[in-house]
């Protein structure tokens, strides 16, 4: 659906005047960007928190639609305030950060996802490939503390007793 109650005609009239006045800018990979981010924080303070929300989960609907970057989505649903729904998101973004090897954007996205409200079955998922990231950044600490959350999850019984014992052993 649309971000707001505009024709397609209306905004995109709204757009093409944004462009004009400078308060918007095609974006790095087509899109488009606010040209400054005070531009974007003035924009969301003159809205309400209930308009700001749903003004966000439009928004999350319609970056997905359009096959925008998974962070980007998952952040639009979290300030939307249905951060459950940021999960799936987030777990991709970490995925795509992983196969770009870096390593501490993809331990961003999954305590991101896990601070969402992923689900124990969820979490069984993510911890173990997530310790491991841990510990080849050498933050052993946080590794072990996240061990101890997987055992916790272990003991829940969350997953499948196969995914429970591959979790264990990876």
């Amino acid at each position: 659906g649309p971000a707001c109650a505009l024709s397609e005609v209306e905004a995109s009239l709204a757009v093409e005047d944004a462009l004009q006045a400078r308060l918007l800018r095609e974006a790095d990979g087509g899109g488009l960007a606010f040209a400054h981010h005070l531009v974007q924080q003035g924009l969301e303070a003159s809205l309400d928190h209930a308009r700001r929300r749903s003004v966000h989960r439009r928004l999350a609907l319609g970056a997905a639609a359009a096959g925008a970057p998974p962070a980007r989505i998952a952040a639009h649903h979290e300030a939307g305030g249905e951060p459950r729904r940021a999960v799936p998101w987030r777990r991709r973004a970490a995925g795509e950060a992983m196969r770009l090897h870096l390593l501490d954007e993809a331990i961003a996205q999954w305590r991101q996802a896990l601070a969402d409200g992923a689900t124990p079955d969820e979490a069984l998922v993510m911890v173990p490939t997530l310790m491991k990231t841990l510990d080849e950044r050498d933050f052993g600490d946080q590794a072990q503390a996240q061990a101890d959350v997987l055992l916790g999850l272990v003991d829940q019984g969350a997953g499948t007793q196969a995914q429970r014992h591959e979790a264990l052993i990876a």
